[in-house]
């Protein structure tokens, strides 16, 4: 054991040894610094959690054999313009046919009278049930010369659910009152619109199915939006092929 003087200035010089042979040198060790807080990066914000980024609306593609344009759906993750009303859920250009206005009346009395027709008489089966409407005035776009087509509006499907007020209402109420209630409509169920057009100009045929019936508080029916979609590109690959 070494004897140090006993002395203030010796001590110091060998505690001043004894803590510099203690300090680690390896490189991550760091001495004590200011606590101004490091500035992370977007990498360390998303791995802490710190920054999240909002999902992105999914869109679905189409099919290029008949030029389905890419369908966005609107709406989602409390968008403030909802514009789910009028979405576009597939768009059909019918190129190299005759586009004369007696295959444009072909095509429309197909997609009417054969097709839709199996959605109603149940040979198309859909998560939830559709009454068949025709449209033989329906609103135009500017580019449209001619246009007929159809609405699958989907049913009202009575789960048995009743609210409190509703049973309070059947309590008190008469016959005739629960069956009013009972009819009362409630939401919109919504539908899908499919119209038959004839282009200015070019005369091309198009085919286009979009949302119809909505409003703020209509659930989207998507599992039969898809099924009436997809059922609606393999119609105009058939009608095309007999109509060949």
């Amino acid at each position: 054991m070494m004897l140090v003087p006993n002395n203030n200035a010796a001590r110091c010089i060998v505690l001043l040894l004894v803590v510099s042979q203690q300090v680690p040198s390896c490189d991550g060790f760091m001495l004590p610094t200011s606590h101004k807080p490091t500035k992370l990066s977007l990498f360390q914000h998303q791995k802490s959690g710190m920054a999240m980024k909002m999902p992105i609306i999914n869109t679905q593609e189409g099919w290029s054999s008949t030029n389905l344009a890419t369908t966005t759906l609107f709406g989602w993750f409390g968008s403030g313009s909802d514009t789910r009303q009028d979405a576009v859920l597939g768009t059909f250009d019918i190129k190299g046919k005759d586009s004369s206005p007696v295959a444009f009346d072909s095509l429309a009395d197909y997609i009417e009278n054969k097709w839709a027709q199996l959605f109603v008489n149940g040979n198309i089966k859909l998560t939830t049930p559709v009454v068949l409407e025709s449209l033989s005035s329906p609103a135009m776009d500017e580019d449209v010369e001619m246009a007929k087509g159809v609405r699958l509006l989907f049913k009202k499907i009575d789960t048995g659910y009743r609210s409190k007020e509703e049973e309070d209402k059947e309590k008190t109420s008469n016959n005739d009152n629960r069956r009013r209630i009972k009819e009362e409509d409630g939401p919109s169920q919504g539908g899908v619109e499919i119209l038959v057009e004839r282009l200015k100009g070019s005369g091309q045929l198009r085919v286009r199915a979009r949302r119809c019936e909505i409003d703020e508080d209509t659930m989207i029916k998507e599992m039969s939006e898809e099924t009436i979609v997809h059922e609606l590109k393999l119609a105009i690959d058939v009608w095309k092929k007999d109509s060949a």
